[in-house]
């Protein structure tokens, strides 16, 4: 998967945050979370469907956290720089243009982008990633596919990152007061 979890190391120093924006989403109906990582600066969480690992995945969501990163750059910026990331590693990917979207009223950006065949696994991943930022933190929702996808597919992946909801740190009303479905498992551990 086309991540920016490694390259934003180098942009975020170590500090404890006063308290962590997020994202809510819908919840994700049989799927199970892969892997997830977190320390007082970032958070990573990929989420399958729940017959699939973070090795072998047909869809992944993923949700990432960069505390502190709000004041060094803008969610636009982030995104570009994921986009000129994925042209550079994957020659022929498409990256459709960087659109202006609400969340929950907050201005972020969207993307699509489309690798045809990526170097580390010989297969299509095709994602939507969103950006926002927040009181402190770049807030970012990616929905992939790996191989083939349909236009429902696309349909679903819009929808999903159309309901999500932003939620400033401590903010304790409507959807950010909700925790994740209980039916949510790690899953087999043959992740990274």
């Amino acid at each position: 998967m086309i991540t920016a979890w490694p390259v934003l190391l180098a942009f975020t120093s170590v500090m404890a945050l006063p308290s962590e924006d997020r994202v809510t989403a819908p919840d994700l109906d049989r799927w199970v979370i892969g892997y997830e990582a977190h320390n007082a600066t970032q958070a990573i969480r990929e989420e399958v469907p729940e017959s699939e690992s973070v090795k072998d995945w047909s869809r992944m969501v993923t949700t990432q956290r960069f505390g502190g990163l709000a004041a060094l750059t803008t969610a636009e910026n982030y995104v570009t720089n994921i986009a000129r990331s994925v042209e550079r590693k994957c020659p022929g990917a498409q990256v459709g243009a960087i659109r202006q979207v609400r969340m929950t009223g907050r201005p972020a950006v969207r993307v699509t982008i489309d690798c045809p065949v990526l170097a580390e696994t010989g297969k299509r991943e095709t994602f939507l990633l969103e950006a926002t930022g927040g009181t402190f933190d770049i807030l970012v929702k990616q929905v992939a596919f790996r191989g083939p996808h349909s236009a429902a597919d696309i349909a679903w992946a819009t929808g999903f990152l159309d309901a999500l909801v932003y939620c400033a740190g401590g903010t304790t009303q409507g959807a950010c007061t909700r925790e994740p479905a209980p039916q949510r498992k790690l899953a087999a551990p043959n992740a990274f």
